[in-house]
């Protein structure tokens, strides 16, 4: 099996679009939406606790992310997982 271009960078494939789409948010409600923004939303509305280091991990793709993670996260920024995990 071919493998897909791109597919073998980093250690998750949605971390770049996680940090656009949080910024594209902040724009959006004409405030910040910083990663203390981000792992405030996600303790609180999900009972996900996470480290801003572990997010600013994330959004640099040196850490995995499971799928309770990501579906917390595509809520909160309110964007697809779809787009998250392939941009479409």
């Amino acid at each position: 099996m071919k493998r897909k271009e791109g597919i073998t960078a980093g250690k998750n494939l949605c971390g770049a679009r996680i940090r656009e789409a949080r910024e594209a948010k902040a724009k959006k409600e004409g405030r910040k939406f910083t990663i203390v923004s981000l792992m405030a939303a996600l303790a609180v509305d999900h009972g996900i606790e996470m480290d801003t280091r572990v997010l600013a991990r994330i959004e640099r793709q040196e850490r995995q992310i499971n799928d309770k993670e990501l579906l917390a996260i595509s809520e909160v920024l309110e964007v697809s997982l779809d787009w998250l995990l392939k941009g479409d």
